[in-house]
């Protein structure tokens, strides 16, 4: 019986093959692309922007997370809160096929969008929240 050594299994290395120019020539568009995105100026969000008021009150999750919003025309689709304030609340939901622009309501009140978060959306309220009714006991 023949006995292997393992120096017989072993393939010789292959050697690397030569780097094509045109790979050369794609991989140097391709670094003047990067640099060209890095260096650009980016433009202000059409958002507004936050304000101090807003920013500075204090937030909180209500123990009753779940709500909804209500768009313009009508249709009420269930919402998560994420945080809120007396100014505003954090929704989380999927907004994808939702103008967020249309939602009028989230649960009894009238709310303004403020800006988009990768899980949600920010909502104003109208109207400000009374501080006897924002606790975290309040529903939406």
């Amino acid at each position: 019986m023949a006995m292997f050594k393992l120096r017989d299994l072993v393939r010789p290395r292959a050697k690397r093959p030569e780097p094509h120019p045109a790979d050369a020539e794609q991989a140097a568009n391709l670094n003047r692309r990067i640099s060209k995105l890095l260096n650009t100026n980016k433009t202000p969000s059409a958002i507004a922007e936050r304000t101090i008021e807003t920013r500075s009150e204090e937030r909180f999750v209500p123990l009753w997370t779940a709500t909804s919003f209500t768009l313009k025309n009508g249709k009420r689709y269930d919402a998560r809160i994420m945080n809120m304030s007396r100014f505003g609340v954090a929704l989380d939901a999927d907004f994808s096929n939702i103008p967020v622009r249309d939602i009028t309501f989230v649960g009894k009140h009238a709310v303004t969008h403020i800006r988009s978060l990768r899980p949600g959306a920010v909502f104003k309220f109208k109207i400000p929240l009374e501080d006897k009714h924002c606790d975290p006991s309040i529903i939406l």
